[in-house]
């Protein structure tokens, strides 16, 4: 038989000490590099038993008090999303900002009924949706909302 190195019958016998020291070698080399691979592909490629476990909350929020800021929801909570949605039967604007939101400046989204808005970070940021305020033109409209957390 033979190949491109040569026939089989040109093979010479190999001292087995020799053979054994570098198989040996061998071995440990490719056990390294299993070692080095391995890692690198459990850090790089994360499996879902390994993944953080979010789920959708859904909230609703009313202002009580036209030109009253309120928070979406009372305390600190993390999240990785937000979805804000103006109410379909609100009778005017809804303004989206931070603690200082009112319908009166410019530090804020304006939405009218039906329209959304969502927000989201990546890259081990998160987002606090007791951050997020609304207001509105009039008392008692508002907002739905859902987030991961």
């Amino acid at each position: 038989m033979s190949d491109a190195m040569g026939s089989w019958d040109d093979a010479k016998i190999i001292d087995p000490d020799v053979q054994a020291g570098g198989i040996s070698i061998l071995k440990g080399l490719l056990d390294r590099l299993l070692a080095l691979v391995t890692g690198i592909i459990i850090a790089s490629m994360p499996t879902v038993a390994n993944s953080i476990k979010v789920s959708p909350v859904g909230g609703t929020k009313a202002v009580t008090t036209s030109g009253t800021a309120v928070p979406l929801v009372a305390t600190a909570t993390d999240a990785q999303s937000i979805f804000v949605q103006a109410k379909t039967g609100n009778t005017g604007a809804i303004y989206l900002g931070d603690s200082a939101v009112d319908k009166a400046s410019s530090k804020q989204i304006t939405l009218l009924q039906s329209q959304a808005v969502t927000f989201g970070q990546d890259g081990g940021y998160k987002l606090d949706v007791n951050e997020f305020y609304i207001d509105a033109d009039n008392n008692n409209d508002g907002v739905d909302f859902v987030y991961m957390a």
